[in-house]
């Protein structure tokens, strides 16, 4: 498809959305498709924010799981403009209403850190990484998380107590192995990047 073609199929998306939402109101998807276009397509992140902020108004009686998905979109469009109180106030109310859902939660630390408010990022991020270890991974390497040295310190300090833990839980749970001539070591598995993802204990058995 030609640059051309595409960009009148995208303005013909536009027409029919907005005729859409003229005919319905409250069909917070055609709002939320709107932003969506605005957005990602666009690049008007000031019509886009107009757009999910209606998603947001019209879904939160009816559907609070899009209510949600719409705040956080709102959110992302807020921090492109570099309004950043705003998107505080709107991640905030997506972390409430997603009754502390994990991704949000994440995206809630770091409109914090945007905001400059690092004590509150740090115990978000401290509790979501004890609760959801995978997002260790992901907030190590967070430019924003990452960057901020006491809650980097906090966070490899949370891992070292996960790794001694671990291997407690695997010591223990091989101990009736190791009783029948079970043998092996601890293996350390790493992410893409190299760094640390989970340790595994690996072992065999002796033949008679």
């Amino acid at each position: 498809m030609s640059t051309e073609r595409a960009k009148i199929l995208l303005e013909e998306a536009i027409i029919l959305l907005k005729e859409s939402i003229e005919i319905s109101p409250f069909d917070y998807r055609a709002h939320f498709d709107l932003g969506y276009v605005n957005s990602f397509y666009k690049n008007n992140n000031v019509e886009a924010e107009n757009n999910f902020n209606n998603a947001v108004l019209r879904s939160l009686q009816k559907d609070k799981k899009f209510a949600v998905y719409s705040l956080r979109h709102l959110t992302d469009v807020r921090k492109q403009l570099c309004k950043y109180e705003e998107a505080l106030c709107s991640i905030k109310e997506a972390s409430d209403l997603s009754e502390r859902d994990p991704q949000t939660q994440f995206e809630y630390t770091q409109i914090l850190l945007l905001n400059n408010k690092e004590e509150e990022a740090k115990s978000i991020i401290i509790d979501l990484v004890e609760n959801e270890d995978c997002y260790f991974d992901i907030a190590i390497v967070d430019p924003n998380i990452s960057k901020d040295d006491d809650i980097l310190k906090s966070l490899l300090n949370l891992r070292k107590v996960y790794i001694r833990k671990k291997k407690r839980q695997i010591i223990s749970s091989f101990k009736d192995y190791w009783e029948n001539d079970l043998v092996g070591t601890f293996v350390v598995k790493r992410n893409m990047f190299g760094k640390y993802k989970d340790i595994e204990f690996e072992h065999v058995k002796l033949k008679n």
